[in-house]
This record gives structure tokens, C-alpha cells and sequence, in this order.
């Protein structure tokens, strides 16, 4: 669920509450995977345990943006 709440934030997919579909901006995505990839390499790299745990408290298993979603599908 950490992706998918880095991903929301990043504005990848949107969901279409009247067909209960969604939409993936693959540049976003694109995008996204590279940001996310440069950090957990930057991270692992330093051994920087504080902010792999800032990563895992910003984003939790289950935002409120994310509960919505999951709910809704």
C-alpha cells in the first residue's frame, strides 16, 4: 500500500466514480516510479534508517484518499 498511497499522491490515476474505472497518466507514472526508485536507492544507499522511517509514516497502509478509493471499487 505504500506505493499505491506514493502513487495517489503523485497523481497517477484517477477514478471514474460513474463507471467505476480508473485511469493511469502514464507520464505520471513514469514520473513517479523514477522519484520513488531515487529515493528507496538514496535511502538503502546511506543506510539512512530515519528516513525510511519518515517514508514509512508519510505514507501509512491505508491514507483516507486511499480508503475512499478501495471502498468505492
Amino acid at each position: 500500500m505504500m506505493r499505491f498511497n506514493f502513487f495517489a499522491g503523485e497523481e497517477v490515476f484517477t477514478r471514474n466514480p460513474e463507471t467505476n474505472t480508473y485511469l493511469v497518466d502514464f507520464d505520471n507514472m513514469k514520473k513517479a516510479v523514477q522519484k520513488l526508485v531515487e529515493q528507496l536507492i538514496v535511502i538503502q544507499g546511506d543506510g539512512n534508517y530515519e528516513a525510511a522511517r519518515q517514508m514509512i509514516d508519510n505514507y501509512p497502509a491505508l491514507f483516507t484518499k486511499s480508503k475512499q478509493i478501495v471502498v468505492s471499487a
